[in-house]
């Protein structure tokens, strides 16, 4: 039996009597066209069961519906939050989402920004391998596309960002620590090639000072977002002759890997050592007992960025902003109370 052919724009054209330019007008909202005669198409869409292809929505522009979202590992549980929500919201506003994994290679991220802009993507969401690279700053610069940045922010540069203020969430994990008798308190922390690493050392630094404490430099120790370097990086603390009493894990992944060693060398968090990590996952919500985060909405800040991205798509003279949403301090059972003096 000969299948059926699909209707085409041509179809809708000729039922609702107009031309094939009106009938797009009508799907892309773009250009005027009366209400007496969208209200024709509309129906003529509807009767025919119509489904426009956002491939030839886009051919008059030579931009696709499309928005391309780059990340550096969809295995971390914020990145694949993040693309989830997107899709989500992107396919509410008639848009399709094209995903791109960069590995941590700068090479693969710069050609993901290009190819995605040669092949007519509308716009381009990003979290940058290294966001302190005079390179990547030029690259973001001269995109003929809108670019959103989400949790990073141009070094060299200046680019439209959406991020996390660390400053409240690390505020009140040091807070707490203080106040539960911790004197020692060491950190887990990513380096400063990326927005997070830079702003809650920063963070962590300037709550520490405002109790007249140091971060002293042998509690720090550089992680990546794995769990081997996790496990490395609290290997390192605990073996110090003096170790943390406390320790801040900047990282949802380095976090399970500091809690691996813990487990293999039989100590006991918070009998032993206290921990605070940062961002909720699934695997930090089956602890027990239960970790301590620094947490924020990932859901808001993917909403604010698609928001930030599709008005940049529809004002292209729009200027670059920033938007910063706060984070804040769960607090659980990973922190013991120590008196004073015994966590000097």
């Amino acid at each position: 039996m000969k299948k059926e052919r699909a209707p085409t724009i041509r179809d809708v054209a000729k039922a609702a009597g107009v031309g094939m330019g009106t009938v797009s007008r009508v799907i892309n909202d773009s250009g005027y066209v009366g209400e007496e005669t969208r209200e024709r198409v509309l129906k003529a869409i509807e009767s025919l069961s119509f489904k426009p292809s956002f491939i030839a929505s886009g051919m008059r522009s030579n931009r696709l519906r499309s928005i391309g979202v780059i990340v550096s590992d969809i295995t971390n549980p914020m990145f694949a939050a993040i693309v989830q929500k997107a899709q989500q919201l992107l396919l509410d506003n008639d848009y399709q989402l094209f995903l791109g994994v960069t590995n941590d290679d700068p090479g693969l991220e710069a050609q993901l920004f290009q190819t995605l802009a040669h092949q007519g993507a509308s716009g381009i969401m990003a979290t940058l391998n290294d966001d302190a690279s005079p390179r990547t700053a030029e690259l973001i610069e001269t995109m003929e596309v809108p670019v959103v940045l989400l949790n990073r922010a141009l070094v060299h540069g200046n680019a439209t960002v959406v991020a996390s203020d660390q400053r409240p969430g690390c505020q009140q994990a040091v807070d707490h620590l203080v106040e539960m008798g911790h004197r020692r308190i060491g950190l887990l922390i990513t380096d400063r090639t990326t927005l997070p690493g830079r702003e809650r050392r920063k963070s962590i630094e300037a709550a520490m000072a405002g109790h007249g404490l140091a971060l002293a430099s042998e509690r720090v120790a550089t992680v990546r977002h794995d769990v081997a370097s996790g496990y490395d990086a609290m290997a390192k603390l605990m073996a110090l002759d003096a170790p943390p009493t406390a320790i801040v894990v900047g990282s949802n992944r380095a976090l399970i890997g500091a809690l691996d060693y813990l487990r293999k060398r039989r100590l006991r968090y918070p009998e032993d050592v206290s921990i605070i990590g940062f961002d909720e996952t699934d695997v930090t919500r089956l602890l027990s007992p239960a970790i301590s985060i620094v947490n924020r909405d990932f859901e808001a800040l993917t909403t604010e960025a698609v928001d930030l991205l599709l008005h940049r798509i529809n004002h292209p003279a729009s200027k670059a902003e920033s938007v910063l949403l706060p984070t804040w301090l769960e607090k659980r059972e990973s922190v013991k109370r120590l008196a004073d003096e015994a966590g000097a």
